[in-house]
């Protein structure tokens, strides 16, 4: 008999082996998916839900200074940062007696008092400085603001130190004063706008969805991965099953264990495959939307599950050593892949890392199974 009919042989005969275990695979993803989906959408719908954001209120004073040019590149300054509505909320008071009773009633958080010739001090190097008021410096909206304000001032210091490199080339290439004051001016406005007009001074990254799926979509995409990878915990007996017989038999034939790994890796599949499609009826019910493509479209992913489980499986020694294993290796790829925490919440190398490994993948192949995108 060659070695394609035994493989297929033991294909088989480990496929009737698994009918034993329909039934366990059944009540354990009726239980694991139930508690993984669960958590999934507890952790959408309350850690990262909507509206828990604070919005930082910020007072601020502008004087009339006589010098209306410059007085609205620093209106311009502080109405720039409309464009952090999501951030940040501005209030211009009449005076600073005004702002002072909105701090104590705690309608803003900041007091911006900007100095008469505020701007213009800048450029002709005083420097006259801000004189910000704080309600409370040991928030995180405190720090969110302080940043913001620290950021703007790095700004206006390259503007300035670019003014003036500007001023002194062409003081020393012989100009007379008026053509070197024409350039300052024309520094000074062309500088402000570009260091001050910033619309995308904060970089907003929506850490509330994954590609097309939603934040819970994603997350209970994400459930349904880890219960799958879970199911070793029903499927390792099969899969490490073969008695030392048995293996003597198969190694007589020429077979080892890649034979084996080969073997595992199909009733991986099937076993998955019998645990997902309970998984797409009861998102179906609760979504009320049924994808039917949804059994094809996932086969993939399943594929993915089922070899990793397959590899460890036949790699392992015990069942307990294989289904810590892949108990490790699937919170390792679901973290990884932006399963526990939004991939924009993830530090910079393992977002550098998600790219190399299957875990992205294999939630978004889920998600489009379920959701149908």
């Amino acid at each position: 008999m060659n070695k394609v009919r035994i493989q297929a042989r033991l294909i088989l005969t480990d496929l009737k082996r698994l009918k034993n275990y329909i039934v366990s695979i059944l009540i354990a993803t009726l239980i694991i998916a139930s508690i993984c989906g669960l958590a999934g959408s507890l952790i959408a719908k309350n850690i990262y839900k909507s509206g828990t954001k604070e919005i930082i209120g910020i007072g601020y004073y502008i004087p009339e200074d006589g010098k209306e040019e410059m007085n609205n590149m620093g209106i311009s300054m502080l109405q720039n940062m409309e464009s952090m509505k999501s951030t940040a909320t501005l209030i211009q008071v009449d005076s600073p007696e005004e702002g002072y009773e909105l701090l104590e009633n705690e309608e803003i958080l900041y007091l911006v008092i900007v100095p008469e010739k505020f701007i213009s001090s800048i450029m002709n190097g005083t420097n006259t400085p801000l004189e910000i008021i704080v309600w409370d410096n040991s928030s995180i909206s405190a720090y969110i603001a302080n940043e913001m304000f620290i950021s703007y001032a790095k700004y206006l210091g390259l503007a300035q130190s670019a003014v003036y490199s500007t001023i002194d080339t062409a003081y020393n290439n012989g100009l007379v004063w008026d053509e070197i004051n024409t350039i300052r001016t024309n520094v000074n406005l062309t500088f402000l706008d570009r260091s001050l007009n910033k619309d995308s001074f904060f970089n907003v990254v929506d850490a509330t969805g994954e590609g097309k799926a939603s934040l819970i979509q994603y997350y209970l995409s994400s459930a349904i991965m880890l219960s799958l990878f879970f199911m070793s915990f029903v499927l390792m007996p099969h899969l490490q099953g073969h008695n030392k017989a048995f293996m003597v038999k198969l190694n007589s034939c020429g077979m080892g264990r890649f034979n084996i790994f080969i073997s595992n890796w199909i009733s991986s599949i099937i076993g998955l495959y019998l645990c997902f499609i309970p998984c797409l009826v009861g998102i179906s019910i609760i979504f009320k939307a049924f994808n039917p493509m949804g059994l094809v479209t996932a086969i993939p992913a399943l594929a993915i599950v089922g070899l990793i489980i397959a590899l460890i499986a036949t790699c392992t020694r015990s069942i307990f050593a294989a289904n810590m294993t892949v108990l490790i290796v699937g919170l390792g790829i679901a973290y990884i892949g932006g399963g526990i925490i939004p991939s924009a919440m993830l530090p910079r190398i393992v977002q550098q890392l998600s790219s190399f490994m299957p875990g992205k993948y294999i939630i978004t192949n889920i998600a489009a199974a379920l959701f149908g995108f």
